[in-house]
């Protein structure tokens, strides 16, 4: 179970640092890949504040994505995976 209590773009989703080398290029390579929560909640539980995900900008649409994929397939691919959001 993984707890988000700044549920930002990046924080949920990771990102990729890049760094300046000697010849003044930005580079990035697989070492500066960070995982974001969604992936660390992997096969468990990801715990957030729903209205800190809908007023955070690209947050909502991005975690919605995958469940509009889901419910768009078979009725066995929609009992397998849950996409839902509870308040309280």
């Amino acid at each position: 179970m993984v707890f988000e209590t700044n549920p930002t773009y990046k924080n949920l989703f990771g990102s990729i640092e890049r760094v300046w080398d000697r010849g003044g290029q930005l580079r990035a390579d697989f070492l500066r890949i960070k995982a974001g929560s969604v992936l660390r909640a992997d096969h468990g539980f990801l715990v957030i504040n729903a209205l800190d995900a809908l007023v955070e900008p690209g947050v909502w649409p991005a975690l919605n994505a995958p469940c509009a994929t889901v419910s768009s397939k078979s009725p066995a691919a929609t009992r397998t995976r849950r996409c839902s959001a509870r308040s309280g």
